[in-house]
């Protein structure tokens, strides 16, 4: 490994972030070999990545969210309690 600091899980973040080089990219692939813990720790990474990253219409579904918390901080903690 070229890094002191790149343990396995840190191989494997930078990995997710594209910043491997080929030598790196094939110590972690020995690993993920080596390491069923490793395998499905970075694969839940990935996975998280992929549900994680801005799609388009992001911008629209904050902004619902905000209006809505903005109505319902003016309307104060007890309206909704004052329709029961």
């Amino acid at each position: 490994m070229n890094r002191a600091d790149d343990f396995p899980e840190n191989l494997a973040i930078r990995a997710r972030r594209g910043d491997l080089s080929h030598k790196e990219l094939a110590e972690l692939q020995r690993w993920l070999q080596e390491s069923a813990t490793l395998r499905v720790t970075y694969q839940i990474g990935r996975d998280f990545d992929r549900l994680a990253a801005v799609q388009a219409g992001d911008e629209a579904c904050v902004a619902r969210f905000v209006a809505g918390a903005l109505k319902s901080r003016h309307r104060g903690p007890l309206a909704s309690a004052d329709r029961v």
